[in-house]
């Protein structure tokens, strides 16, 4: 009895972020164990693909190294043989904070106001949104709605997203614009003074 071939179908090398699935599949035997790092985390069975989850902790992390090994019966003592190895670099979630021009995102009725966002990234692709429409996708992490004839109120949201240069992206970080209104019109009166010669 000899072991048939098994080989393992994904990449030599492959890019993850956290939280990020990848789906392992075996071939050329009649049942599959799945390795990462050495260790079994799919028992035995007739299933040949396996789904492993990444994470900084958990099976799949940075610089794993997963294959498969395929036995020629479906169980029992038989011939087996393993696959290829697959290394899979996983990349942290990038994080991302925004802030305003205007000290507690309070402005003014007429008033212009710009976001800064800050991120610990690489190479960052920063996306901005007003009241979930997004309005600029670069690489640049200031937002001057001004620039798009946008107009900023009170009780708008503005949102944004960074995406690192592994393909990873944020959660999302966001503001809300408080507007301070005068309630009543000023006004202003006079008083005439009479003033006495001598």
């Amino acid at each position: 009895m000899s072991a048939l071939p098994g080989s393992l179908v994904a990449p030599s090398t492959m890019s993850l972020c956290i939280d990020e699935t990848a789906t392992f599949s075996g071939s050329g035997g009649a049942s599959y164990q799945f390795f990462v790092n050495g260790v079994s985390v799919r028992a035995r069975s007739a299933v040949n693909t396996a789904i492993l989850s990444s994470s900084a902790t958990g099976t799949l992390i940075n610089n794993s190294t997963v294959y498969v090994r395929v036995f020629d019966t479906l169980t029992g003592v038989s011939c087996s043989e393993d696959s290829q190895l697959i290394t899979v670099n996983v990349s942290p979630k990038p994080t991302v904070g925004i802030t305003s021009s205007q000290f507690n995102n309070e402005i003014c009725d007429g008033d212009l106001v710009t976001f800064t966002a800050n991120s610990t990234a690489a190479s960052p692709t920063f996306e901005f949104y007003v009241n979930s429409v997004s309005e600029q996708v670069s690489t640049s992490n200031i937002f001057d709605p001004a620039l798009y004839s946008i107009t900023i109120d009170g009780g708008d949201l503005i949102e944004v997203v960074v995406t690192s240069g592994a393909g990873c992206n944020s959660d999302v970080a966001s503001l809300t614009i408080i507007e301070n209104t005068i309630a009543t019109a000023g006004t202003i009166s006079s008083t005439v003074l009479s003033v006495c010669s001598g």
